[in-house]
């Protein structure tokens, strides 16, 4: 509560507040619907110069359970300038899916584990998708760290 409730910003001689504890049930309610019922889904996407690298840091992620499917493809080119000098390579491409509880540590793992000194990764959250594959995700790499 207020305690003191001549201090509280809505009070005057219509309004008499003494606590917001009739919120709390509700908020509360939402809080933990928000954390148990509904998963946040993410796909992460970073670039690797060989295929090899590419699936040997596949493997590991989804080994380690930091995410569910890992889909490695060719990129024809990609064209980006390093260190003052303009650089066209062939690359290959990694969508990683996964959950929010894993998604700073797959993070951690790519950028400790990649061969690039500055590797590429973009999180995007998965705003909708079929409830069978989002159900595949959770059951795979779970919901808790670890």
């Amino acid at each position: 509560g207020w305690g003191d409730t001549s201090l509280h910003p809505l009070n005057n001689k219509s309004t008499y507040i003494t606590s917001f504890t009739h919120l709390s049930l509700p908020l509360t309610f939402l809080y933990f619907y928000s954390i148990l019922i509904l998963m946040n889904y993410y796909t992460v996407y970073t670039t690797f110069s060989s295929k090899e690298e590419a699936k040997e840091l596949g493997n590991k992620i989804v080994k380690n359970k930091l995410g569910a499917c890992v889909q490695i493809f060719k990129i024809e080119l990609s064209i980006y300038e390093w260190e003052d000098k303009l650089e066209q390579e062939e690359e290959y491409g990694m969508f990683i899916k996964t959950t929010e509880s894993k998604v700073n540590d797959l993070m951690k793992f790519i950028e400790e584990n990649h061969s690039y000194e500055v590797p590429q990764i973009l999180v995007y959250r998965i705003d909708k998708g079929n409830e069978d594959y989002l159900n595949f995700i959770e059951k795979t790499v779970g919901r808790k760290n670890g």
